[in-house]
């Protein structure tokens, strides 16, 4: 009876241990796999920045990702913000994730308030995108920017790492400078190397700066084809000749909602008309004007008005934006571009290229 019931325990175990082989051995595959996944595909840049930081600039709400019919939406912010000061009390996150079919909504909070160069905040998007994607139902991740985060960010990092691309379902650009903000200050004809006292992202989302030029130079059109960009009369920041991209579906807000909608750079981001267009986008791939009610000129889908909880933090990060963009993080010029510009732009001159700034 003693071998019998040794022989049995032997066996059990045996099983046990086969059982568990393939977990152990397939575990560590997957984990690989996924590791690789988050990576830049071959040919394309590497990352500069570790993938500590990149992981940890990523807010979701809630935490956990992954069983929304809708997928997952990625909200960028612009400059001198952050992720929680744009996004955390508006209706993208308060009331997107209830609208049908449900989506998961996560931020992305950019370092240094997103001033210093873009290039490298860049690399934020491309692993927000690449990481989430794996975690979306849909396998894909639809991209809500504003300004910087819109005309930026998104722009450079589908012209530079192209794999993003058909990860990206949606892209929905809100004040989005694709060809520069600050427009007035160099069409007075100040040049940058006598304004010295800016962040290096400003420097270079000036109109004529040596970035815009390259950005518009290889990527002058839409990234995707389902791209909605959404733009003011009154945007004081970010002209609309700025925000209308060729290829995408382009919204000025007055045309929807008549000359006397007020909506400036900083507060489109709680537009009811914006919101509505955005939410459009994320259903259909593109907002179309045929869809547009004019009861989104003034309440949200769902029936909704803009709260005084929700206003009073919005005029909060409007004022600690302007204040981070006055008094921190300041640049003695423009970032000289980096090596991977000059590798794939021919025109691009080699002196442009490299670790500095410009003269």
């Amino acid at each position: 009876m003693r071998f019998l019931s040794a022989l049995t325990a032997a066996l059990s175990l045996f099983a046990a241990s086969a059982s568990a082989f393939p977990a152990t051995s397939e575990a560590p595959a997957a984990a690989a796999l996924h590791a690789r996944a988050v990576y830049p595909a071959a040919g394309e840049p590497p990352y500069s920045q570790n993938l500590t930081d990149l992981k940890a600039a990523i807010t979701c709400l809630p935490a956990t990702v992954g069983t929304a019919a809708g997928g997952v939406v990625l909200l960028i912010h612009g400059t001198g913000s952050t992720g929680k000061e744009s996004w955390l009390s508006g209706p993208y996150t308060d009331i997107l994730p209830k609208l049908q079919p449900g989506f998961d909504v996560c931020y992305l909070t950019l370092p240094y308030r997103a001033l210093r160069d873009v290039q490298v905040s860049a690399e934020y998007v491309v692993y927000a995108v690449k990481s989430l994607a794996l975690r979306s139902k849909t396998k894909k991740v639809h991209i809500i920017g504003h300004s910087q985060g819109a005309g930026v960010n998104p722009q450079w990092a589908m012209a530079y790492w192209p794999s993003i691309k058909k990860k990206v379902q949606t892209f929905v650009a809100l004040s989005g400078d694709f060809r520069g903000s600050l427009s007035n200050v160099t069409d007075a004809g100040l040049s940058t190397n006598k304004l010295p006292v800016l962040s290096a992202s400003l420097f270079q989302q000036f109109g004529g700066s040596h970035y815009m030029a390259a950005q518009n130079r290889i990527a002058p059109a839409a990234p995707i084809a389902n791209t909605t960009s959404i733009y003011s009369n009154f945007d004081e920041v970010v002209r609309p000749s700025s925000s209308k991209l060729s290829g995408a579906a382009n919204f000025l807000l007055q045309d929807l909602c008549g000359p006397l909608l007020i909506v400036d750079h900083f507060l489109n981001i709680v537009e009811f008309s914006t919101f509505a267009l955005a939410y459009d986008a994320l259903l259909n791939g593109r907002a179309d004007a045929s869809r547009f009610q004019k009861a989104f000129c003034t309440t949200y889908p769902d029936g909704s008005k803009k709260k005084l909880d929700q206003l009073l933090p919005q005029l909060y990060a409007v004022v600690a934006d302007l204040a981070s963009i006055v008094l921190t993080n300041k640049a003695p010029g423009e970032p000289l571009l980096k090596p991977y510009v000059c590798a794939k732009d021919a025109s691009t001159p080699a002196a442009y290229c490299g670790e500095g700034y410009f003269p």
